[in-house]
């Protein structure tokens, strides 16, 4: 059985961190803390998929086999699967996916899928 996924604010898990590890909360808050693995932002990018091969023989869309080569071709270990923060979303509607990574990785999403489409 999967679990929900849960977004927690900044302030949760900062508070959380402080629960477990006391330390945790001044440096969090300290005028120059201690920097923390840098975590790259991420943000929301729709593929529109349409003119790809994501179509079965009976004409249904089916982006399964696409996501699943993203996953492994363009930073493997960034993914929700592999414990990363970048995540994807079929959006049947338009024929789309819906990828939420960082911008080096949106860059070798729009090469690859510029490869599929020459």
């Amino acid at each position: 059985m999967r679990l929900p996924k849960v977004a927690f604010s900044l302030t949760t898990i900062l508070l959380l961190a402080a629960v477990s590890s006391p330390w945790i909360l001044p440096l969090a808050f300290a005028e120059n803390p201690i920097p923390a693995k840098e975590v790259a932002k991420t943000y929301p990018v729709t593929y529109r998929t349409a003119d790809l091969p994501v179509w079965t023989k009976d004409g249904k869309w089916s982006p399964e086999m696409l996501m699943t080569l993203i996953e492994s071709a363009i930073s493997p270990t960034s993914w929700e699967a592999a414990g990363g923060t970048s995540a994807m979303a079929p959006y049947p509607q338009n024929s789309s996916i819906v990828i939420l990574t960082t911008s080096e990785n949106h860059d070798e999403l729009q090469s690859l899928l510029n490869r599929f489409r020459n």
